[in-house]
């Protein structure tokens, strides 16, 4: 097995790769509450339970060095690059002092949220509202309706899907979908990482 160099960023609620090798996976272990989005184009996926984000490549398109933006606090304290034949554990670089400003944005961002919930009551049932008030996700935004089927409004849904890591799939519009049947991608990455 081969080692490589690879550095992995925080700075300004971004968090960056640089690595000699186009990665399969990666893997992040870290402290503190994040709200995330990808910035993984199509054919990536990334998943975040338990302080601990996995990112993987399905296909041969290169890793962009920006993975993900996020508000709250993030301190990474362990990455691992994954190569069909070689690891990297990067360099780590953490810059968490900017952060009052963010927070403080965040808490007006969630109060928003709280009052949507309390307009919307497809939003106030006790499934939603417990797996929104879940400390940690990230927002997978390069799926498309082709992962499994879909119902928008009690009709068929065809376009783009955000999947929530909380386990909820949203429209482009962020509107809860229904998934009718088993989510393809998903619940067999899910299925490989929980063994």
């Amino acid at each position: 097995m081969n080692n490589f160099v690879s550095t992995i960023t925080n700075n300004a609620g971004k968090v960056t790769l640089e690595s000699a090798e186009n990665p399969i996976a990666i893997d992040i272990r870290f402290k503190g509450k994040i709200q995330a989005e990808s910035n993984l184009p199509n054919g990536f996926f990334a998943t975040l339970k338990d302080n601990r984000m996995i990112i993987v490549r399905f296909g041969s398109i290169e890793i962009p060095s920006l993975l993900f933006n996020y508000s709250g606090s993030l301190k990474i304290e362990m990455t691992k690059i994954y190569t069909s034949n070689s690891v990297s554990v990067a360099t780590i670089q953490n810059n968490i002092n900017t952060w009052n400003e963010i927070r403080s944005n965040y808490t007006g961002i969630t109060s928003t949220f709280n009052s949507l919930t309390e307009e919307n009551s497809l939003f106030s049932n006790s499934r939603f509202t417990t797996i929104y008030n879940s400390d940690s996700y990230i927002l997978n935004k390069n799926l498309d309706s082709s992962i499994g089927k879909f119902k928008l409004d009690g009709k068929k849904y065809e376009g783009k899907v955000i999947y929530d890591s909380r386990g909820i799939y949203l429209s482009e519009d962020k509107k809860p979908l229904v998934a009718n049947k088993n989510i393809k991608l998903i619940k067999q990455f899910l299925r490989k990482r929980n063994k």
